[in-house]
């Protein structure tokens, strides 16, 4: 018999709460990403305070 078309995923209890984007999933994807922007971010903080010290 042929596969008929729909829908074929699993589903169950949990279709109600299932949500279609998953912060913790995107950060963990792009985990290389992350820990670029977090050092510019700590760089760009310190050669602030660097800048207010010195004036």
């Amino acid at each position: 018999m042929p596969v008929q078309t729909g829908d074929h995923g699993a589903h169950g209890d949990f279709d109600a709460r299932a949500q279609r984007l998953s912060p913790q999933l995107w950060t963990t994807t792009r985990r290389g990403f992350v820990a670029v922007a977090g050092v510019m971010f700590v760089a760009a903080a310190l050669a602030e305070l660097v800048r207010r010290r010195n004036n």
